[in-house]
């Protein structure tokens, strides 16, 4: 997936704490030069409490290490299955790192109950703004069972055309779900569980970019078919989509994230 940057700057370290204090964390591991660089910074997906995963996501570092400087990098990122966000990155910035960087900071709308979230940043020779719109966050409005069905027929109507054990999966879902869940953790959580159902059923999920290499149309086919299809066209064999993923630096963890049931608004469409 191509992140476009366009901005950079240096931040205090204190900062990565006020973020994860408005933000939920995902089960997504994000590598920066996983491939390239020489010391390669695993960070973590996360989203602003509130805040579709279309819109805007986080890639934040686990904790600092002490020894860099921290940075910030605000850009558009464009999604495996289509559709563009923009992402926040907070990385480690080391001594020899290119070029030296501006100091800046980075601000949230405090107020969490409003309709929009602003996101403010501003560092020496620049500013950058944009408004994002909530989803209601509280399941107390919600029937947990119908969110799973709502992601089966919505998202999952292809590999899962047929679940016989759907009972069994809703079961799942409400042991897991805690009552301090919002609305979009309990989404991503019903997806994670979906998405597993159908892979073990031997389903694979396509990028944008695998539809195109294997000049295959839709999101869903049989990983047979595309086995069959990468040997057809050539492609070599012998390692798992787990592999090739992590090998290029791309989300370990493939879930349908930007899913989320809508308040009296509508529902939101999925990249």
């Amino acid at each position: 997936m191509t992140f476009s940057m366009h901005h950079r700057f240096c931040v205090q370290p204190e900062l990565l704490g006020a973020l994860k204090s408005h933000c939920e964390s995902s089960e997504d591991a994000v590598w920066i030069g996983a491939k390239r660089a020489a010391r390669p910074q695993r960070l973590r997906r996360w989203f602003l409490r509130g805040v579709p995963g279309k819109q805007l996501d986080l890639a934040l570092l686990e904790e600092w290490d002490g020894e860099s400087r921290c940075a910030i990098e605000i850009g558009r990122k464009a999604g495996k299955y289509g559709g563009e966000r923009w992402q926040l990155v907070f990385r480690h910035w080391y001594a020899g790192d290119k070029q030296p960087l501006p100091s800046g900071t980075l601000m949230l709308s405090p107020d969490e109950d409003s309709r929009w979230a602003a996101v403010a940043a501003s560092w020496q020779g620049g500013s950058w703004m944009e408004c994002f719109e909530r989803l209601q966050t509280d399941l107390s409005d919600y029937d947990p069972k119908a969110i799973v069905l709502w992601h089966w027929r919505h998202y999952y109507s292809v590999p899962l055309s047929a679940v016989e054990d759907l009972d069994s999966l809703i079961a799942e879902f409400l042991l897991v779900l805690r009552p301090s869940d919002t609305l979009a953790q309990a989404n991503r959580l019903a997806s994670r569980i979906l998405y597993r159902v159908a892979v073990d059923k031997g389903w694979r999920k396509l990028t944008a970019r695998d539809q195109e290499r294997f000049r295959m149309t839709g999101q869903w086919h049989l990983a047979d078919a595309v086995q069959q299809r990468r040997a057809d066209m050539g492609y070599p064999s012998g390692a798992g989509q787990y592999t090739i993923e992590a090998a290029a630096g791309e989300e370990m963890h493939e879930t349908e994230e930007d899913g989320f049931l809508r308040t009296s608004h509508g529902i939101a469409e999925v990249e």
